[in-house]
């Protein structure tokens, strides 16, 4: 979750909030949840100009694989 904190600042305050109501439990399926509803309500909002650096850092740290490898960054996204 650090690389995810790093790349989208305006989760931190949400994550925050999430892991004191959670603080007996670290479930990363649950973590990764919490983000990604973050992710949604950024783009609900049209304030997506963290995503190319969030996609970035899922593709460069290996985080999103299809076939064995990494999948190419023109597939994940287009946002440019």
């Amino acid at each position: 979750m650090p690389l995810f904190l790093e790349a989208c600042p305006s989760s931190a305050e949400k994550w925050h909030e999430h892991r004191a109501l959670n603080a007996d439990e670290q479930l990363l399926y649950v973590d990764v949840g919490e983000f990604a509803h973050h992710l949604v309500e950024l783009h609900k909002s049209n304030r997506t100009t963290e995503f190319r650096t969030i996609f970035d850092t899922i593709v460069v740290s290996g985080l999103l694989w299809k076939g064995g490898s990494a999948a190419p960054r023109d597939k994940l996204t287009n946002f440019d």
